[in-house]
């Protein structure tokens, strides 16, 4: 696992729905999926730039609706959790009160009425996308 301090400084964090990138002074990128940061290792004829370039090339065609559904996710959820939220909306969809009772189980709180608005936005999300919701 990779520690941030020892990367150099961080020059741009770059946070999506399930993954957090941290793009550092001296030319290292850490991933981090809710596990820990770690070494991005790239494939032969890719580097820091390209990913970047990649990245903004995919957050330039998301919609209002999703990037406002992905805030929300963002700001109730911290990464090491988000992926069971995550895996919750994708199978049981709208069921907020099925999500609330797993999650409730797994010891992470959450408010109905919150879940019920990330419903809500994840719906609009979809709608608008015409598709699945990831990122």
């Amino acid at each position: 696992m990779a520690t941030l301090s020892k990367q150099g400084s961080e020059t741009l964090r770059v946070e999506l729905l399930r993954k957090t990138y941290s793009f550092r002074s001296n030319g290292n990128v850490l991933k981090n999926e809710g596990d820990g940061w770690k070494l991005v290792k790239f494939r032969e004829g890719c580097n820091a730039s390209t990913l970047l370039r990649s990245i903004k090339d995919r957050e330039s065609r998301l919609t209002p609706e999703f990037l406002a559904y992905r805030r929300a996710v963002q700001s109730e959820f911290p990464l090491s959790i988000r992926w069971k939220f995550l895996h919750l909306s994708n199978l049981l969809d709208t069921d907020v009160d099925g999500i609330w009772a797993h999650l409730d189980d797994e010891g992470i709180h959450c408010d109905l009425e919150t879940l019920r608005e990330l419903s809500l936005l994840r719906s609009a999300a979809i709608a608008a996308h015409k598709g699945p919701v990831e990122a």
